[in-house]
C-alpha cells in the first residue's frame, strides 16, 4: 500500500490544532505518515535561518530532551538547541499530539522550522516530498475569500501538492460558557477581562472611547488592539498607538498594547484566541457601509459571530449606559443574569423585555394594548409563564423589582425597536441564542446590524 506523507503546521494554538481529529478521520494510518510543523523565530545566536532545518524523527520526540538521530547530521545546531527556542507551552502541546497520534498507529515526525510560516511551510514540502498540507484557517466563506497576506492565503498561491483546509467554528474549550464566565465575574466581583479593538477608523475610535469609560467603571482590566498597517516598530506606528491609548483617558487598567500589522476578523480572532477575555468591545470598521447609520460591516458582524466570548458593539455616538433593555426568550437565564450584573455594577436603569409572538385576538385578550400585564401571563400556567417568575425571582435579589419586567405582543425584532424608541435606552442586551454557523441572519444578528443603539451580545450557545 502506498504510504502519503501529510504535513500538518501547527502554532500551538488550540485552533491550528483543531484540523487533527479531520485528519485522523479522513486518512488512516496504515497509508499515512504526519509530519507536524512548528515555525519559530530566529535563535537570537543565529546570524541567519539554517539552510536546512531539521526534521526530528520519532525516538527524539519519544525521549525528548535527548540526542537522538537528527536527520541533518550536519546541521550547525543541535536538536536541544531547537527545541529551546520553541515555547515550554508549545513544545508540551507538540507532542502530546505526536504521541496521541502514534498511540493510535500513526508514524509521526516533528519539524521546527525558523522564519515566515508560509514559505517554510512551501519549503518543507520540497524538501520532505510532501503528498499534503492539512491545515486550519480563518478563512471566510470559500477559498476565493481568504484573507489577502494570510498564511493560507499565500501557500496556495505557491503550493505545488494539494492542500486541506478547514474552518472550524468550535470555540476553544476554555471558552465554553463564555456568558456565564462574565456573569460569574461580575457577580464576584472580580475585574472583567476586556478587550478592545480598533483599526482607527472614526467610529471605532468611538468605541474605543466607550470601553475605556466602561472598563473605568466596572475596574476592569483592558487589552487594546490596534491596526497600525505596517512595521509595528516603525514611529508611525507608535503614534497611532498612542492616540489609541490617549482616547482610554490614561486608564490604568490597561494591560497591554497589541500592534496588529494588518486588521480583520481572523488576525482579531487568533489574538482572542491566546488572551483571557470576558467581553470584546468594537465599533463599526472601515468596511461598513455608508449607506444607513446604523451599519456595522462585515468584520464586526464577523467578530460577533465567530468570537468565543461575549461581544459589545458601540453604535453611534456612544451614550453612558445609563438605561439597559435586556431582551430575553426562554431558556436566556444567562442573559438576565449578566444584563443585571451590569446595571448593578454600574448603575444602570435595567429593564427586561419579553416579547410573545401571540396572534391579535390573543394578544387583545390579554390587554388592552401593545402590553401584557404580568398577571395575565402569569394565570396561563405556560413555560412562558415559569420562565418569567424565575427571571423575576433572579431580578429580586439583586434589587430590582417586577416593575422592571415587560411582556409584550410583536414581532422580533421590531418590538426590541419600539421598546427603544419609546423608552431611550442606551444599550441592548441579547443572547446570541445559536451556533456560530447559523448566526449570520439571526434575531440577535438582526438586532446587532439594525438596533439604533450599542448592542450586547452575551454569548449563550
Amino acid at each position: 500500500m502506498t504510504t502519503h506523507k501529510i504535513l500538518i503546521p501547527l502554532d500551538g494554538s488550540e485552533f491550528s490544532r483543531q484540523i487533527l481529529p479531520p485528519v485522523r478521520r479522513l486518512f488512516g494510518p496504515e497509508s499515512s505518515q504526519l509530519i507536524l510543523l512548528h515555525v519559530t523565530p530566529l535563535l537570537e545566536e543565529l546570524a541567519v535561518a539554517p539552510a536546512r532545518p531539521p526534521l526530528i524523527d520519532a525516538g527524539v520526540l519519544s525521549t525528548w530532551p535527548g540526542t537522538g538521530a537528527i536527520q541533518h547530521p550536519s546541521h550547525s545546531i543541535s536538536a536541544t538547541q531547537v527545541w529551546h527556542s520553541v515555547p515550554p507551552a508549545v513544545a508540551d502541546a507538540l507532542q502530546g499530539d505526536a504521541q496521541a497520534l502514534r498511540a493510535a498507529g500513526y508514524p509521526v515526525s516533528l519539524a521546527v522550522r525558523f522564519g515566515d510560516p508560509a514559505q517554510e511551510i512551501l519549503d518543507l514540502v520540497e524538501d520532505e516530498a510532501v503528498d499534503l498540507v492539512a491545515m486550519a484557517t480563518h478563512s471566510r466563506t470559500g477559498l476565493g475569500r481568504l484573507v489577502l497576506g494570510s498564511v493560507a492565503e499565500q501557500v496556495l498561491h505557491n503550493i505545488t501538492v494539494p492542500v486541506m483546509l478547514m474552518r472550524p467554528f468550535a470555540r476553544p474549550a476554555r471558552q465554553s460558557g463564555a456568558g456565564e464566565l462574565l456573569a460569574e465575574r461580575l457577580a464576584e466581583g472580580l475585574p472583567v477581562r476586556m478587550v478592545v479593538a480598533t483599526d482607527g477608523s472614526a467610529l471605532a475610535q468611538l468605541a474605543t472611547t466607550f470601553a475605556g469609560e466602561l472598563a473605568r467603571r466596572l475596574s476592569a482590566e483592558l487589552t487594546l488592539l490596534v491596526a497600525v498597517h505596517g512595521d509595528a516598530t516603525s514611529v508611525r506606528s507608535h503614534k497611532i498607538l498612542d492616540a489609541a491609548r490617549n482616547l482610554l483617558g490614561g486608564l490604568n487598567s490597561v494591560q497591554k498594547a497589541i500592534p496588529l500589522a494588518e486588521f480583520n476578523y481572523e488576525v482579531v480572532l487568533a489574538q482572542l484566541a491566546e488572551l483571557p477575555v470576558d467581553l470584546l468591545v468594537i465599533g463599526p470598521f472601515e468596511d461598513r457601509s455608508p449607506s444607513s447609520a446604523y451599519s456595522v460591516g462585515l468584520t464586526a458582524r464577523r467578530l460577533v459571530q465567530l468570537a468565543p466570548t461575549s461581544v459589545l458593539v458601540v453604535k453611534g455616538e456612544p451614550r453612558a449606559a445609563g438605561s439597559i433593555l435586556a431582551c430575553t426568550a426562554v431558556g436566556d437565564e444567562v442573559v438576565v443574569d449578566v444584563a443585571a450584573r451590569l446595571a448593578k455594577a454600574i448603575g444602570a436603569e435595567l429593564r427586561l423585555l419579553h416579547v410573545v409572538a401571540l396572534t391579535e385576538d390573543e394578544c387583545l385578550a390579554l390587554s388592552d394594548g401593545i402590553d401584557i400585564p404580568l398577571t395575565a401571563v402569569f394565570d396561563r400556567h405556560t413555560t412562558q409563564a415559569r420562565y418569567l417568575k424565575a427571571c423575576i425571582a433572579r431580578l429580586e435579589a439583586l434589587g430590582f423589582g417586577h416593575e422592571a419586567v415587560t411582556v409584550r405582543c410583536g414581532a422580533l425584532p421590531e418590538a426590541i425597536f419600539e421598546e427603544v424608541r419609546e423608552g431611550g435606552f442606551d444599550l441592548i442586551v441579547v443572547g446570541s441564542q445559536t451556533r456560530p454557523e447559523y448566526f449570520l441572519g439571526s434575531l440577535a444578528d438582526r438586532v446587532v446590524r439594525y438596533a439604533p443603539r450599542s448592542v450586547l451580545v452575551v454569548r449563550t450557545s
